[in-house]
């Protein structure tokens, strides 16, 4: 990881964590606001991805995919934006349900980097917290003020890691 990969990692930290803040102090109204910030930065990583692929993703071999990531995370983000007129506890199981996709694929990375002999344990911790997280989230599903607090403890729990995987020292593969 490059020393600007690591600088906007443990920014994009630090904002995640003024982000879970600023949810906090708002309450169960913070819905609407968590769902267009969501909606707008995916739209921004899709864009990004976009363009990615039309400079220089296309000649690549796996460059497609670039492109089908970028088309669904658009469709994804312009259906976000729709959801700001359905009833809260809808947009809540939808933001659940992404939290618990997102545990899930990082245990399944953490299995594959355990195979490979790489440092497996942390991410395994963060899928697993992120899927205990989610279940949280559905029990209590009925008190909003406690889906929003347990929504800014994931935030903040996945600033930290985001800033401890920056810290830590890549591996280097030297082919011999």
């Amino acid at each position: 990881m490059t020393n600007w990969q690591k600088f906007s990692n443990v920014l994009a930290a630090f904002l995640m964590i003024l982000f879970g803040l600023l949810i906090l102090f708002i309450g169960e109204e913070a819905y609407l606001f968590v769902i267009l910030a969501f909606a707008f930065l995916l739209f921004i990583y899709s864009i990004r991805m976009l363009v990615y692929y039309f400079q220089m993703a296309r000649y690549m071999v796996g460059g497609k995919e670039i492109l089908y990531r970028g088309i669904l995370f658009l469709d994804l983000s312009l259906f976000i934006f729709t959801l700001s007129t359905i009833p809260s506890t809808y947009v809540m199981l939808y933001m659940v349900g992404m939290l618990a996709f997102s545990g899930a694929v990082d245990i399944m990375n953490a299995m594959d980097l355990r195979r490979l002999q790489g440092h497996w344990i942390l991410q395994f911790i963060r899928g697993t917290v992120c899927v205990v997280g989610a279940v949280l989230c559905i029990v209590m599903m009925n008190t909003p003020k406690m889906v929003v607090t347990i929504f800014c403890f994931m935030l903040f729990y996945n600033a930290v890691m985001r800033i401890i995987n920056a810290v830590r020292p890549t591996e280097i593969i030297a082919i011999q």
